[in-house]
């Protein structure tokens, strides 16, 4: 599947004191954290590209259509396992939860289109399992400071799992996110 994305899209996690690591970054909103204990093959896709050649979704599509053109900013994908999650990072400013939820279930159907075309040239019969992750700098009275874990969430008639780490943590273990409660 991986070769059906850009490859000025991809990034790949590193190794660091024998795991895999990998930064989630958006420089705009000042906004990072480091993700560790990542499996091996795993990659990324950036969806939040600030080009003109990455910003429409499709050129078939009208411009300007409010959260159609929008992605989330990675989406961590991990074929043997088959499971990916979605990345949204926000700044203080940017302080809705659910324009958020909103972009990572846009890039979810995004890259279930992507998934289908895979399988219409290769023999795959995976289904794979989505996360969405939403990490913010707000500050503690707009989000939680406990970990809650996954949180289930109605967005455009669809159940989805949410995740909000705590605002002043620095890295997260990869088995963190994918763990059911």
């Amino acid at each position: 599947m991986k070769a059906i994305f850009h490859k000025d899209t991809i990034e790949h996690p590193v190794e660091d004191n024998k795991r895999l690591v990998f930064i989630l970054k958006e420089p705009k909103n000042d906004v990072s954290i480091k993700l560790i204990g990542l499996p091996k093959g795993c990659y990324f896709v950036k969806l939040d590209i600030d080009t003109a050649e990455f910003k429409k979704r499709s050129p078939y599509f009208a411009p300007g259509l409010e959260h159609i053109h929008k992605g989330c900013d990675y989406v961590l994908i991990d074929e043997e396992t088959c499971i990916i999650i979605l990345f949204e990072l926000k700044g203080i400013k940017e302080r809705k939860k659910i324009e958020a939820t909103q972009q990572l279930a846009v890039s979810e159907e995004f890259i279930r289109y992507v998934i289908a075309l895979h399988k219409l040239f290769n023999v795959d019969t995976k289904t794979y399992k989505f996360y969405y992750v939403f990490l913010s700098k707000i500050n503690s009275q707009t989000l939680d400071r406990n970990w809650y874990g996954p949180e289930d969430r109605e967005v455009f008639n669809k159940s989805i799992r949410l995740i909000t780490p705590p605002i002043d943590v620095k890295a997260i273990n990869y088995q963190k996110l994918i763990q059911t409660q």
